[in-house]
């Protein structure tokens, strides 16, 4: 990571003289996810989250066509999944169903070799280049459902529901207040669930196409590619990426 700002550093120094550095601001909508592989077996189907991005940029020409282009963006990411655990109710053994929904927030580097080409009244622009993300703040919020039957004498019914969240880089258990409806009592407990939380660090690649105005506004597509294993629990094989799609629209000073 050192290195790499380092190196970032030096290109601004390298570059700066050769054009005019531009400055702009940008913004828009996140659908992010997570890729997923195991030694376990273990398969999750994760469904997109819609989040946001928002920060500034520096353009830094390198010629005519090429220019540098260094982005500082907050981020919202994540992904939510639902896990259920079933059981034959005849057996007196609860069948739960938690929702579950990770949303860390990264301060983002992406810094891109960015093309620029006259098409209209603006230039058709691609970059393409390497991020590095640290995660700040984010939940992981799980919402639990369960039903439970008996079939003995009395017949015993009951229906729970809880919720609960925690920090997703932090170790440590989820509390949830459960609060149990069933017959002929009801009653509220607290629970502990083990759950998996987030390393901080993340970096891969990046790309981005679009249009941009004379004038400077611009709407770009993007995406971007996690490299690093963000699972904390990596020592049991899983291995947890993630992936971004992005919308942005932005102005260019």
């Amino acid at each position: 990571m050192k290195r790499f700002i380092f190196g970032t550093l030096l290109v601004f120094v390298g570059i700066q003289m050769q054009g005019q550095v531009r400055f702009g601001i940008k913004g828009g909508m996140n659908v992010s996810g997570f890729d997923m592989s195991s030694k376990q077996g273990v398969v999750i189907d994760f469904s997109n989250r819609f989040a946001f991005h928002a920060g500034g940029f520096a353009e830094i020409p390198v010629s005519s066509f090429f220019s540098v282009q260094p982005e500082l963006l907050f981020s919202s990411k994540g992904a939510r999944y639902t896990f259920i655990n079933s059981s034959l109710p005849i057996y007196g053994i609860p069948s739960e169903k938690f929702k579950i929904s990770l949303t860390p927030c990264y301060i983002e580097l992406p810094v891109y070799l960015k093309a620029s080409l006259e098409v209209g009244s603006g230039k058709l622009i691609v970059g393409v280049g390497p991020y590095i993300a640290y995660g700040v703040v984010g939940k992981c919020k799980v919402k639990m459902k369960s039903s439970y039957s008996y079939i003995g004498d009395p017949v015993e019914y009951m229906y729970s529901i809880g919720k609960g969240e925690k920090s997703v880089f932090k170790k440590g258990n989820l509390k949830m207040k459960v609060k149990s409806i069933n017959y002929p009592n009801g009653h509220e407990v607290e629970r502990e669930f083990d759950m998996d939380y987030l390393k901080r660090f993340d970096a891969g690649f990046a790309g981005f196409a679009g249009y941009e105005l004379n004038w400077g506004f611009f709407v770009t597509a993007g995406f971007q590619k996690g490299l690093c294993n963000i699972d904390n629990f990596d020592d049991e094989g899983d291995k947890l990426k993630n992936k971004t799609f992005s919308l942005s629209v932005g102005y260019k000073f």
